[in-house]
């Protein structure tokens, strides 16, 4: 998770994003720095590309969460700020605090 130090060989600062469409995209989350991601802090969003996919993985459907708008704001917040550096977990979890918000892009693992 985001509290991880930087020291643990799983988590890594980049300075770059990735160029990502929406179909890279499993999920986006947005909310509070340094909270628990259940939801109750945040809110995810999914690309209707990816939405069985992101179904299939939390193991039930969330229609509420399909936003391609949402997804795409995340990705250029991220991509904008990446300079400011971003934590890359596990090679596929990106995340970013800028001010009072915390944005994670979890990418597509085949």
């Amino acid at each position: 998770m985001v509290s991880e130090k930087m020291t643990d060989d799983r988590v890594v600062k980049i300075f770059e994003m990735p160029k990502l469409v929406l179909g890279d995209v499993l999920n986006a989350y947005v909310g509070k720095p340094n909270k628990c991601r259940c939801g109750c802090s945040g809110k995810y969003f999914v690309p209707k590309v990816n939405e069985e996919k992101a179904d299939k993985e939390r193991g039930y459907a969330q229609p509420d969460d399909v936003n391609d708008k949402a997804v795409q704001r995340v990705i250029n917040k991220m991509t904008k700020n990446a300079s400011k550096g971003v934590e890359l977990q596990d090679g596929y979890i990106y995340t970013q605090v800028v001010g009072q918000t915390e944005y994670s892009i979890y990418r597509v693992r085949e």
